[in-house]
Parts: structure tokens; sequence; C-alpha cells
């Protein structure tokens, strides 16, 4: 089979505008001998193309080197950041993201905001300031919504919500708490690397029924930061710190420590030429091994664990994005069915926590991760 490539017609030059981008649709792929051939997918198609820079002489030059060299010092740099943001705002804490969920803390939803705030700030100067960088990180993020419809997002992003209600988890977030020691945090680790490669055998099946249709892009403001403020004056961070948490000592505002995740987007950009996300790392990990008892009460916290990963990374790539690539990257670049993929996400854990909470409110608030 001919080596497939994605055709993406980019603009030479974008301003950067409030009015959300109609996510690239009805591409067509094409092989070397100009035949069509079948879509590759987005993240095999950036596999092949590092392996062909690989190969590539311009790659094994100093600057090639180089380059190389600040992307990985880039990446270790901004992991440092993320997890000790994630670790200050005190959402690692699993409890932390269940009561988002049934409405008793907003320090998730503040820190989330927070995050795609300052990341869309951050890629709206980028666009004027850094057009080329832009431009790049912008390719690269819509070329994986480009051949999924709206509903597989949907149903994925509902999925990945689910998966975080389960795991009090989510897919950034599972190694930040696997250092920090919470509990169960490495079935969920385990659970996510297998649904990573779970979808990795069934994806070449069930893309033909994830094609996008055309969709019209409807004028919408951001008002991220406006909201923020809302809920700080309404819950102030303060009082919904855990137990034993010291504000401005141990704890710090979690819209502050989300600000800081969202302008990661600018190393991101310049260095990486990407933009946030967490959740094909998951796809590049399984993929390395695919190429080449007690009680049901006693084990429900360990399925709590592996089966809230296995859904948060399976939803993630069956929505193409996970609370960073959807929520951080996809909202800022104004990409239409991220704006839908959210609101997917939160609806997943919203229901599925209320149903958790109203059956068994033991579990679901306290007993596992106390």
């Amino acid at each position: 089979m001919p080596e497939a490539a994605i055709s993406v017609k980019v603009e030479p030059h974008v301003v950067y505008t409030t009015t959300p981008v109609d996510d690239f649709t009805d591409m067509k792929n094409e092989g070397l001998d100009g035949t069509s051939s079948p879509k590759l997918p987005s993240q095999y198609k950036v596999a092949v193309e590092e392996l062909a820079a690989g190969n590539n002489s311009e790659s094994q030059s100093w600057e090639g080197r180089t380059r190389w060299v600040k992307g990985i010092l880039a990446a270790m740099f901004m992991g440092l950041v993320f997890g000790s943001a994630m670790d200050l705002g005190k959402v690692t804490l699993p409890l932390m993201i269940r009561e988002q969920f049934i409405f008793r803390r907003e320090i998730m939803l503040k820190m989330f905001l927070g995050a795609s705030a300052g990341s869309a700030y951050c890629i709206a100067g980028a666009s004027l300031i850094f057009p080329l960088h832009f431009e790049r990180a912008r390719e690269g993020f819509m070329s994986t919504l480009q051949c999924k419809g709206l509903i597989p997002i949907i149903l994925g992003a509902f999925i990945l919500g689910c998966g975080m209600c389960l795991s009090g988890s989510c897919p950034g977030m599972v190694l930040v708490q696997v250092g920090a020691g919470i509990p169960y945090s490495w079935l969920t680790l385990i659970g996510g690397l297998s649904g990573a490669a779970l979808y990795g055998v069934v994806q070449p099946k069930i893309e033909p029924y994830l094609k996008a249709g055309k969709m019209k892009s409807p004028k919408i403001e951001v008002c991220m930061t406006i909201f923020i403020v809302i809920l700080e004056v309404f819950f102030p961070w303060e009082k919904e710190v855990p137990v034993g948490t010291t504000p401005w000592k141990t704890a710090l505002p979690p819209e502050l420590m989300g600000a800081i995740i969202g302008f990661l987007q600018i190393p991101a950009i310049l260095l990486i030429n990407t933009t946030l996300g967490s959740s094909s790392a998951y796809m590049t990990y399984t993929s390395q091994p695919l190429a080449i008892c007690k009680n049901c009460q006693d084990m429900r916290q360990y399925l709590n664990a592996f089966v809230g990963g296995f859904c948060a990374i399976f939803g993630s790539r069956l929505a193409s994005g996970c609370t960073s690539g959807h929520g951080l990257s996809g909202v800022a670049l104004l990409s239409l069915k991220s704006m839908f993929a959210v609101p997917g996400m939160f609806g997943g854990g919203i229901v599925l926590g209320f149903i958790y909470f109203s059956v068994d409110s033991y579990h679901y608030t306290g007993r596992l991760y106390s």
C-alpha cells in the first residue's frame, strides 16, 4: 500500500479571531501515485513522518540534533511545571474531581477554566507574533479532527467523562498522581494503557463509521475569565481546599495554577510545534509492544481505577482529544468540535457521578481515596 498523506489546506496567514474555526472536513487522502487510499490515523501519520524525518539527512545534522535536544528539554520543563501546578492546585486528589461532578467543590472547574483561558490568551498572541509556529501547531491539532464526525467526538468525550468520574483522574493527570503516590493511580495508568491498546486494534474497523460531515461555525465569544471571577465570588477557593491544607502555603488558587498550565502553550508551540494534549501519548506507549481474588466489595476500588483509566483513554482517542487536547488547545484554537466535546466530557462525569453517588455515596466520596 502506498504511503498515505493527508492534504491540508492552510491559508498563508491567519489572524486569530473570536469566531470558531470550522474543523478541516472533506479531506482527501492520496497516495504517492495519485490514487486514493484509506485515511491514515493521525497519531500513526505523525509516527510515520517522524520515522521518515529520522532517515532524512537534515535530521542527522547538528542543527537537527539541536532542535531535538531543545524539544526534549522543553518537554521536561513543561512536565515539571504541569505537575507542580496540578499538585499545588490540589486538583490531583481524586475527591476533588468526583465532588466537582456532583457540584460539591469547584476547584477542578476553576483550574480547568484558568488553564483554558490562559491557553486562549497565549494562542491568540502566538497567532499574531509567531504566525508560522502558530500555523504549524494549528494544522497539527486540526488534522486529528478532520476525519471525525461530531457524534463520535461527543460520544468519546462522554465516555472520557465517565472514566474521569470512576477513576478520579484524567489522561494528563494520571502520571502526576502516580508520582504523588495517590492510591490506585497505577491501576488507572494500566487501565489507560489498555484502553489505548484496544483502540489501536479496533480503530481501522470503526473508522469508516466515524467520518465527518460539513459543519457551519456560529459566532461565539470566550468569556471564561469572567466566569472564573463569578465562581470565585460565590465559591472562594480557600474554603474548598482539602482538610489539612493551608491556603497560600501548601495550596495556591486553582485558577492561577490553571493559567500557568495554559501558558505552557507558548513553549509547546515555539519549541515542539504542537499544542497541549496528553491522550495521544498513550497511543505512543502502547504501540511499542503492539508493534513487535477477593469479593466484589473489596475489588471495587481496583476496578474503579482500572475501568476509569480504560474509559478515559479509550474515550479520549475516540473523541480525538482529552481534557487538555479539547479543553485547553481545541477551545483556545476555536475548534467547533472541541466546543461540543467539552460539554460532552463534563456531561458524562456529571451523569455517572450523580448515579454513582445516589447508589453508593460511601464509596464515591470517602472510602476509596481517604
